[in-house]
């Protein structure tokens, strides 16, 4: 099959540059998805795929208990989370960035800093990131995860020591 004289399937103005190995239709760069095996496939074909492996994980999740369902699960988020205050009060004390002059926004700061690694895992457990699509290069890049997690870290802290504290509690009612 000529690549050249066909166009990618999805993107009919663009050359393909291969063909997926599952459905034989030609691709550009955008669509090209490669799995764990480096085998090239649409990005339909490989999020088909991806779809499943992430549903068999979450449904794993769930019959484990989910994250952070003993104290070992916080230690490296928690690890993380310090490293990443440390790293705010060195940028801080070499005048990289403004010092906060109010104790109270330094208190929420280092708590939403603090929260950040917690939200990343539950995004990464929430979203499929694996393949690079058109999608995933934009919104799942590692720093678009960071910034996700910033703005809701704070949120989904407690609900995780919430949750990990009633399954200690009354682990009977959880599986």
């Amino acid at each position: 099959m000529d690549l050249r004289a066909n166009g990618c399937y999805y993107h009919p103005g663009r050359l393909a540059v291969a063909t997926c190995a599952r459905c034989g239709v030609g691709i550009c760069r955008d669509c090209l998805v490669r799995d764990e095996n480096g085998t090239i496939l649409c990005y339909q074909c490989g999020n088909k795929k991806l779809k499943q492996e992430h549903k068999e994980y979450r449904k794993w999740l769930k019959e484990t208990g989910g994250r952070f369902k003993n104290w070992t699960e916080f230690i490296i988020p928690s690890i993380i989370g310090g490293l990443i205050i440390v790293l705010a009060a060195a940028l801080i004390h070499i005048e990289a960035v403004p010092p906060i002059t109010d104790k109270r926004d330094m208190v929420g700061m280092t708590y939403m800093l603090f929260s950040i690694p917690f939200g990343y895992t539950i995004w990464n457990d929430l979203l499929t990131p694996k393949y690079e699509t058109i999608w995933n290069k934009v919104f799942g890049t590692w720093c678009t995860k960071v910034a996700f997690s910033l703005i809701s870290g704070w949120i989904i802290l407690p609900f995780v020591l919430i949750r990990f504290i009633v399954r200690k509690i009354r682990p009977n009612n959880h599986k």
